[in-house]
């Protein structure tokens, strides 16, 4: 399932692409992960995935979020609800 999240990009992103990307729900899982304060090695465990699968899904959430590093990510995700 897909995320919208284009108002709070509207509001809080300059200079953003005109069209937002939703995150899939992997990457909302990952990102609640490092929310819980696992680190890369131990998130690829929980979720069953490789280190270089959760740092490709961290940098593509990164990218739709426009935010600078995994922890700007994580707060984006958290202040407009992806995760909890």
């Amino acid at each position: 399932m897909e995320r919208d999240f284009a108002g709070y990009l509207d509001d809080y992103v300059p200079n953003r692409p005109q069209r937002a990307t939703p995150l899939t729900d992997e990457e909302v899982e990952t990102l609640t992960c490092y929310s819980h304060g696992l680190e890369r090695p131990h998130v690829a465990d929980v979720l069953g995935v490789s280190p270089e699968t959760v740092k490709s899904r961290v940098v593509t959430a990164r990218r739709k979020l426009a935010a600078k590093n995994v922890t700007h990510a994580v707060a984006v995700a958290f202040r407009i609800g992806l995760i909890a």
